[in-house]
């Protein structure tokens, strides 16, 4: 795991923001570097990838942010000019100098291997964060026994579980697992960075160089350059040691410090805050100035990414999401999740924005088509782009399509004429009129589709046909004479949008009338009752099953399989039904251009659903959703649009498949808040719970599954953080809650949390057994004197008062204005009044509003025969009536209509009731 240091470098140098000493003019600098801050984010944040702001607005401790770190819990803390944060994806929870901290400035933040959060600061005291509290010297004996002479500035914990702690000047502190202070003096200042190798030995990067700590500690390893300050480490996950000085970056070779390709990240500060390796290898080097980013770890490439030109950003974080985070100065924090994919215009040195054809020619390169003949390549690892502009000014036209033959040629079809690239740079124009589309059958023979025919043209007989560039009059070419070079004309006098030979001989046809197909010496039209295919048909494409792929311009897909035809259009999942392009990758995807991005067909005829269509737009990092056309390689896409070229790295995308972790944060009883605990022990009057969860997921948390054990065993599904239980029974409980992440993936494990609720006295096991064993002789008594000789009814209703006790207890499930879902046994229901689009549930406790209405509660209650609708606003549980009149009934001292078309419902329970409460 690559290690990275603090940018301790704002505290030593000119560039130090929290000196005010280091300006003559603080005020004015001030304001020069708010003016100039405020012209370069808006700059930076125009540019690609788009970022999402958190700051003093959104809860954060400090809008200068130095450092960032995820614990293994999954929380991202952040070291603030102003506090220490911590953040789950909903809210910031902040701690101050009052909660804990040693001073308010932290610098950097550390996890040791038990799960403790050690924040460094300015102070020459210690502290950590663990179970919600901050430890400090003052409530911790080991805190109180480490001290330095001057503020803390690294740590490393090793794999016997000592902890090493660097200071600015000249001391190391190990606290060993049996909680012994040990303090090093060392020789040498500013220990920036301290690491353990893979040997085992611990080492340190000073300001120096560096000292081998396990060897000997007193003199210096690997010595820094003469008369310079190493002011940055990285230790690289292939080994290399990073290290730079101001705004130079040095690689230790052969044991010494060696610049690395002669390259200066020059800023305004003319310094390197922070060096960093994300998960793909990435080096990220972030300055006063922006940050770059080394594609794979190789600092000698010619090209690099550039992110946020003109802000001052301190340290870089990747979470486990592969989101990457930027802490900046007086901005906050700036996240992306899209951080692979960019875009490229006129500004990266592309002639015109709108391209209009794109394809990879053998060297790997990206060939551009534009308009005016304009053809280039952009080097997919570089970016740089090579002009390969055809010297035909006078010829006016768009690229419509490019091909390459065997033998390396570049096939141009373009407004008005045919054209040749070779391998060595040779240019041919052939004007055989508007070429839509081109493609090469397996002899090798050109393909056109044109404005006003299709047919074949042998790219030999092209030869002793040319253009004199300078002097079109002076070519040997006639232009009516094209029919001379045309082998044989497939068909004349139809527009035709797109060829494409198949494996099958077939030579399928896209034109302004329909989808037809040329097989020996005949045109075949596909005519269908549905007239699908009748329209014009912009592009064909064959997968390796031998499925044929068809595109129109206004109704969607067509997909031609040996014994099915399917038809997808936006109401399937298509982005739109107007689409232009289309490419079947190596994973037989096809990809569709159209005028509102891109979509992705995976066909699979094995499935439920034999289509499963992705999409991606402007929200995805497209510069534009007008898209002409694209090239897939491997799982990046590149896309000409209208505005540019963008690249889509699919997995950037498609990355959130981490298992958000989920917690119990809270939990309040008979509405006061108390500690949450794993297992709790209650009375039974203390059955009021509401409890709060958080799944932890920085591309967001879509819902979470959650269930009371003992109360129900199915998952109930909501997108509130908390869930009420209003009137559990005596019992023994265990809540479980799962969150489920934008990409549908379940926590791995739930958070649980387990509790009892007891029993009142006359609930008890041995009271029941006593007042069971009297009430059996008192039963049998009555049944030995009166029941069996004068009243089997009674027997039976003493029969259904027995059942109706080993009943499990029923409940009433709704959600309250309040949020969450409320569970209400029916015993505890009086009755139900309706209001409008409300309803009003009352019990002996409390009432409850609910957003739904009268009929929906009386469909869920239709199988509770004692609770019925008396009138057209009220439900009542007859188990409560305390009185029972001709037109009303009364429960506790309140009256309750009776409709008259409802009497009769009253009248059939009246005797049953009676008879149940008077035995």
């Amino acid at each position: 795991m690559p290690i990275a240091v603090c940018p301790w470098l704002l505290i030593f140098t000119d560039v130090n923001p929290i000196c005010p000493d280091q300006a003559s003019n603080p005020l004015l600098l001030g304001v020069i570097c708010v003016l100039l801050f405020a012209f370069d984010v808006s700059q930076g944040l125009a540019q690609r990838p788009v970022y999402k702001s958190y700051n003093v607005d959104n809860g954060l401790a400090s809008s200068t942010v130095y450092y960032a770190l995820q614990d293994s819990r999954g929380y991202l803390w952040f070291a603030t000019k102003t506090g220490l944060s911590r953040y789950d994806g909903y809210q910031f929870e902040n701690y101050f100098t009052q909660d804990g901290l040693p001073t308010n400035e932290v610098f950097i933040i550390y996890e040791d291997g038990s799960g403790r959060i050690w924040p460094l600061s300015f102070s020459r005291q210690l502290s950590y964060f663990s179970d919600g509290k901050l430890y400090h010297a003052h409530n911790n004996d080991l805190l109180a026994k480490i001290r330095t002479d001057d503020f803390f500035t690294s740590f490393v914990e090793d794999r016997a579980g000592n902890l090493w702690f660097g200071s600015y000047d000249k001391q190391l502190i190990q606290v060993t697992p049996d909680k012994e202070v040990v303090n090093h003096k060392l020789n040498h200042r500013m220990i920036r960075y301290l690491w353990e190798d893979e040997t085992g030995m611990i080492r340190a990067g000073s300001a120096e160089g560096v000292i081998n700590i396990t060897a000997n500690p007193d003199r210096l390893e690997y010595p820094f350059l003469s008369g310079q300050s190493a002011e940055q480490y990285l230790i690289t996950s292939d080994g290399r040691w990073l290290a730079s000085a101001i705004s130079n970056l040095y690689v230790l070779q052969d044991d010494h410090w060696k610049l690395v390709g002669n390259r200066t990240f020059q800023s305004k500060a003319k310094a390197i805050n922070y060096l960093y390796q994300s998960g793909d290898k990435s080096i990220w080097i972030c300055t006063q100035d922006g940050v770059w980013r080394f594609e794979n770890g190789d600092l000698d490439a010619p090209g690099e990414d550039r992110y946020l030109n003109g802000v001052a950003v301190y340290s870089v974080l990747e979470d486990r999401e592969q989101n990457i985070w930027f802490n900046t100065q007086k901005s906050g924090v700036l996240k992306t999740e899209t951080w692979h994919n960019r875009s490229f215009t006129t500004a990266d040195g592309l002639p015109d924005n709108n391209i209009s054809c794109i394809m990879v020619n053998r060297s790997g390169e990206l060939l551009l088509g534009f308009d005016q003949l304009r053809l280039g390549t952009l080097n997919t690892q570089t970016h740089g782009y090579k002009s390969l502009d055809l010297p035909f000014s006078q010829w006016k036209g768009i690229i419509n399509d490019i091909i390459l033959d065997p033998d390396g040629n570049i096939w141009l079809a373009a407004d008005e004429y045919l054209s040749c690239v070779s391998p060595s740079g040779h240019k041919r124009l052939f004007p055989v009129g508007s070429v839509k589309s081109i493609a090469l059958d397996r002899q090798g023979a050109l393909i056109l589709g044109c404005h006003s025919f299709a047919g074949y043209i042998q790219p030999k007989r092209l030869a002793p046909f040319s253009i004199d560039h300078n002097n079109p009059a002076n070519s040997n070419f006639d232009r009516p004479s094209f029919r001379a070079f045309i082998d044989s004309i497939a068909i004349y006098g139809e527009r035709t949008y797109a060829v494409h030979p198949a494996a099958d001989g077939k030579i399928w046809l896209g034109t302004m009338n329909g989808l037809k197909y040329y097989h020996e010496d005949r045109v075949h039209d596909i005519k269908r009752k549905d007239g699908i295919l009748d329209g014009r048909i912009t592009d064909i494409k064959s997968d390796s099953k031998g499925h044929i792929w068809v595109t129109t311009f206004d109704n969607g897909v067509v997909l031609l399989t040996p014994d099915s035809v399917y038809h997808l259009t936006a109401a399937s999942g298509l982005g739109s039904n107007i689409c232009t392009r289309l490419f079947i990758d190596e994973k037989d995807r096809a990809w569709i251009c159209s005028n509102k991005g891109i979509s992705a067909i995976v066909f699979d005829r094995s499935a439920p659903e034999p289509f499963s269509i992705s999409r991606y737009t402007t929200q995805d990092q497209l510069i534009s959703n007008e898209v002409n056309d694209l090239y897939v390689i491997h799982d990046t896409v590149w896309a000409a649009t209208a505005k540019g070229l963008s690249r889509i790295v699919l997995p950037s995308l498609e990355r959130n498949t981490e298992p958000p972790p989920v917690y119990i944060t809270s939990l309040t009883i008979n509405r006061q808040p108390v500690q949450v605990q794993h297992q709790i022990e209650l009375a039974h009057h203390l059955n009021n719970l509401r409890i709060g969860f958080t799944g932890i997921s920085f591309r967001g948390i879509s819902a979470y599954h959650y269930r009371m054990l003992g109360l129900d065993t199915n998952w109930n599904a909501t997108s509130e953080r908390s869930v009420e239980f209003a009137s559990l029974s005596p019992g023994r409980y265990s809540f479980e809650v799962l969150a489920i992440n934008s990409n549908g993936i379940h926590s791995s494990k739930a958070a649980l949390m387990a509790f009892t609720i007891h029993p009142p006295v006359w609930k008890t096991w041995w009271f029941k057994t006593l007042l069971a064993l009297g009430f059996a002789g008192m039963i049998y008594l009555f049944f030995r004197i009166r029941v069996l000789t004068y009243n089997k009814d009674v027997v039976r209703v003493l029969i259904r008062m027995m059942i109706s006790k080993l009943q499990k207890e029923e409940v009433l499930v709704a959600k309250s204005l309040e949020g969450p879902f409320i569970k209400i046994p029916l015993r505890d229901l009086w009755w139900i009044q309706s209001s409008r689009n409300y309803i009003e549930i009352v019990t002996p406790d409390r009432k409850y509003l609910v957003r739904t209405t009268l009929k929906e509660i009386e469909n869920k209650l239709q199988k509770k025969k004692y609770i019925v609708r008396l009138h057209k606003s009220y439900i009542v549980n007859l188990k409560v009536v305390r009185t029972f009149k001709s037109n009303a009934v009364e429960i506790n001292d309140t009256v309750i209509p009776v409709g008259n078309s409802y009497k009769h419902v009253l009248n059939a329970m009246k005797k049953k009731l009676e008879l149940s409460k008077n035995p």
